[in-house]
């Protein structure tokens, strides 16, 4: 004989289902954060396909900019320490990180690209009604 463990119901009405539950909480809203970036692109007259695109290759410049900076910085300050280790100070990032940082880099930027030749390519064609939604 099969014994089956029922969850025990709410106690009241628009409670929080059980934290073991698979029942999501729909006192919860949807995810509806975006960024400053993306809310320029939805304002603006396109079609989702161009917009999302755009959108996307925004933040992917965004990110590979502030990347770069960060990289930078890194080895500004490992020359600075470099030429007067007496003066300066730099909790220089490790290679591991660097690697991973030159790794996403390369991911972003395949992405972007990806993007801007489907843009280019009118894949989809995504720029029907001259991209105008």
């Amino acid at each position: 004989m099969c014994n089956i463990l029922q969850q025990p119901s709410p106690a009241a009405i628009g409670e929080s289902p059980d934290a073991h539950s698979d029942k999501s909480d729909p006192k919860q809203p949807a995810d509806t954060r975006r960024h400053w970036s993306d809310t320029i692109w939805y304002e603006l007259p396109l079609n989702n396909t161009v917009m999302s695109r755009m959108a996307r290759l925004d933040r992917a410049l965004q990110a590979m900019g502030t990347l770069q900076q960060m990289l930078m910085r890194d080895h500004r300050g490992v020359s600075d320490v470099e030429m007067d280790p007496e003066t300066y100070f730099h909790d220089a990032l490790t290679q591991s990180e660097v690697q991973g940082m030159h790794l996403a880099f390369d991911i972003i930027w395949e992405a972007a690209y990806d993007d801007i030749a489907d843009l280019r390519d009118n894949k989809q064609d995504c720029w029907a009604r001259g991209g105008r939604a």
